[in-house]
């Protein structure tokens, strides 16, 4: 476990050299950031190689099955009994041979199978009568044999292909657990960006009104100098500026702290200077409807689509177990020659004897008890993910139906915000026009100026709300974020 956790955190610290350019970017947008967090995420990482591993799982099983095994022996040993031609006992005999097979899976549950085998046996006696003292007697044989299974009473095909089938859904599912990890980085990174983006405004938003309530500081000042204030507006003044500043300082403070979890997620350094940028626009409407969308969602999204690959699976399982409880047949074919010599070579040169055979062949399970466990086995787990594909249909409805609301609300907010803020602006010109004419206070302005502040950035986080939602909405239909973007994680 130690090793492999080292194995993944180098696959990071490679892929973070390759996340970004060797110059660090000033600014971000969303697209480079997701795209930086998933070159980067480890649970990404982890699910391409088990889709590699997967394929490579596949295509072995494609192709057919070549299985070759050889063995050989070799023994000398003194026999008790009588050589025919020796006129004492205490024979020495020595034996050796060979066998090889090779065996090849083909499509359907067909077999093709080459064996040959050849062995030797030497007697050595002093006394024999004929011949010398040692005789051999040697033979060889080739053979060939061609199998093909008979779905008589069960079914062979599910046997014969169902590996294969198999390793196709396992494949789908490595592809749709990448696709899943993908759209998980991308949910966070799109959390993360946000939040900082929000954070970032807010800096904006409160400096501009500390330089507002220190310039409206200044203004109060220079005019009671010239005792054209009194001194109670310039202290109230002075308080303002002093919460303007306060207020601007803990901005900065949230604003830093976001954006470092951002530059964590995408792999920036932290002391990096970078700036958030993000084009607003005015929300548009949800066309589809919720029944669409939910529709949408069940095709598209990972982990249904999984669900549902999960009960093909278990299908396929309870298939092949019921198949390994019921007799199988096949038809079988064998043509074989056989050599006989004094010498190996001798065999192999003179194959002779041919015979052959054609018959059926039946096997069947004795006892059932694990097959019959098997079956359970899958049936359950059949019904457990039929279940959850059930409860995973519930869930995305009710997902659905929440983004589908905060993105409709948090839109109307929008525009509703968008004409209040002219009006607001509209009502700050009105204010200055006064201050020149000396009807109204510093103090007054600054109080305007602040609730512009504030309606600005109500509407700001309003923007912020409605697109996250609608990024959210799309994650949850099993779409990206950012239009194009699919091709772009592709890689």
């Amino acid at each position: 476990m130690r090793h492999f956790s080292s194995v993944v955190l180098l696959l990071i610290i490679l892929t973070q050299k390759l996340a970004w350019p060797s110059s660090i970017p000033n600014e971000i947008s969303l697209s480079s950031a997701i795209e930086a967090a998933i070159s980067l995420d480890p649970i990404v990482l982890q699910a391409r190689q088990k889709l590699k591993n997967a394929r490579i799982n596949l295509e072995g099983l494609k192709g057919p099955s070549i299985l070759f095994t050889v063995g050989s022996t070799a023994r000398a040993s003194k026999s008790p009994g009588l050589d025919p031609e020796s006129k004492i006992t205490g024979t020495d005999t020595s034996y050796w041979g060979y066998s090889s097979t090779i065996t090849a899976a083909m499509p359907g549950g067909r077999r093709l199978s080459l064996s040959t085998s050849a062995r030797a046996n030497t007697t050595n006696s002093p006394l024999r009568a004929t011949a010398g003292s040692s005789y051999t007697y040697a033979w060889a044989d080739l053979g060939l044999e061609y199998s093909i299974p008979i779905p008589i009473f069960r079914d062979e095909n599910v046997l014969t292909e169902g590996d294969r089938q198999l390793a196709e859904i396992s494949v789908r599912q490595a592809e749709l657990s990448l696709e899943d990890a993908k759209r998980k980085a991308a949910a966070d990174t799109v959390d993360r960006f946000f939040a900082a983006l929000r954070a970032q405004q807010q800096v904006e938003v409160a400096d501009a009104n500390c330089a507002e309530a220190k310039e409206l500081l200044r203004i109060a000042q220079t005019k009671f100098e010239k005792e054209k204030l009194a001194e109670i507006d310039v202290l109230e003044a002075k308080v303002a500026a002093s919460l303007a500043e306060v207020t601007a300082r803990s901005a900065l403070s949230a604003a830093e702290t976001a954006l470092e979890a951002l530059k964590n997620r995408i792999g920036l350094p932290l002391d990096a200077e970078v700036r958030l940028t993000h084009k607003y626009s005015l929300p548009e409407g949800v066309e589809l409807s919720e029944d669409e969308i939910v529709s949408t969602a069940l095709v598209k999204r990972s982990d249904i689509v999984t669900t549902t690959l999960n009960e093909k699976r278990d299908e396929l399982l309870l298939r092949q177990a019921k198949a390994r409880c019921r007799p199988g047949i096949s038809l079988v074919g064998s043509y074989k020659l056989m050599g006989q010599t004094s010498s190996i070579s001798g065999a192999w040169g003179d194959l002779v004897n041919p015979n052959w055979f054609v018959g059926l062949t039946t096997s069947f399970p004795l006892t059932h008890t694990e097959e019959r466990a098997a079956i359970e086995q899958a049936r359950g787990r059949l019904i457990i993910h039929q279940l959850q594909r059930q409860l995973n249909t519930q869930e995305v409805r009710l997902e659905v139906r929440s983004l589908l609301r905060k993105t409709r609300q948090s839109a109307e907010t929008s525009r509703t915000l968008a004409d209040i803020l002219k009006a607001a602006e509209e009502n700050l010109k009105v204010r200055l026009t006064q201050l020149e004419s000396g009807l109204i206070r510093p103090v007054d302005v600054l109080r305007t100026k602040q609730e512009l502040m504030d309606i600005k950035s109500r509407y700001l986080n309003a923007l912020i709300d409605s697109e996250l939602a609608a990024a959210k909405l799309k994650l949850a239909m099993g779409e990206w974020p950012i239009p194009g973007m699919e091709e772009h994680c592709e890689r």
